[in-house]
């Protein structure tokens, strides 16, 4: 808060603060932008696991977003005190002309990634943009043991099993840590650790076990599946069931039956 107070106050001498008042604007956007960029690389605690993904691409796009209009303040900033703004319209257009597009594009696959649409070229940019935590950058010091982080998956593997946990719409890192009764630091740790993929698509590979094993042994409809099986939305039951099995739901539940058949 004392960086927009700060703002406020200097606003009311402008003539004599205007310098000073483009600087701490800079410094807002870069810190701003830089915490956002910081918060995406923890995992949420308390956001359904399904949203996961999109909650972490959309706080880097807006860090990102952030950033980029810092170092625009900064560059105009400086055109202004050395050369009096003799170059701010071209800096502008210039910046505003690649700026304006990417964040267009960005909200327009925050969106996409957000509401789970079926946009498979969309669903490829975020997949690059948003990678799976890797071991191999978690420094050696914090991560678990393997002993211990294989312990912690295996009550989660119990508690998914037994209690078929993944079945809640509203699953959270925060909840699953409650259940299982281990930090939710360690939990999400221990899962990147041993399965190399974070809670969110360990959670959706249960899923899709559960809505297999309904589509070949049921005659429910593919709506009561995914419903029952913990996702919110048909599109994102798509995506995960082809992102895993390869197929759609239907084409799955049809092959399942021509093999009975034979």
């Amino acid at each position: 808060m004392s960086g927009p107070l700060v703002i406020i106050v200097c606003s009311w001498w402008f003539t004599f603060w205007v310098n000073a008042i483009d600087v701490i604007l800079t410094m807002l956007y870069l810190s701003y932008g830089t915490l956002l960029i910081r918060s995406s690389l923890v995992m949420p605690e308390d956001v359904r696991l399904s949203h996961v993904e999109g909650v972490l691409f959309a706080q880097r796009v807006a860090g990102i977003t952030l950033l980029v209009s810092a170092c625009i303040d900064g560059v105009l900033s400086f055109d202004f005190m050395v050369y009096g703004g003799e170059h701010a319209l071209y800096i502008l257009s210039l910046s505003y002309l690649i700026l304006i597009p990417s964040v267009v594009v960005a909200v327009i696959i925050v969106g996409f990634s957000t509401l789970s649409t079926e946009s498979e070229a969309l669903l490829d940019i975020e997949a690059k943009l948003l990678p799976d935590a890797s071991i191999d950058s978690v420094p050696k010091s914090v991560r678990l043991s393997e002993q211990d982080a294989k312990d912690i998956v295996s009550k989660i593997e119990a508690l998914m099993k037994d209690k078929e946990a993944f079945r809640d719409t509203n699953l959270t890192l925060n909840r699953l840590s409650r259940k299982v009764g281990i930090p939710t630091r360690q939990v999400s740790m221990a899962v990147n650790q041993v399965c190399g993929m974070n809670i969110s698509k360990v959670l959706n590979e249960y899923r899709i076990t559960y809505a297999k094993k309904r589509l070949v042994d049921s005659e429910d409809s593919i709506t009561d599946i995914y419903l029952s099986a913990g996702f919110q939305t048909k599109s994102n039951f798509n995506r995960e069931f082809t992102r895993i099995t390869g197929q759609t739901p239907s084409a799955y539940r049809n092959d399942a039956m021509v093999l009975c058949e034979k």
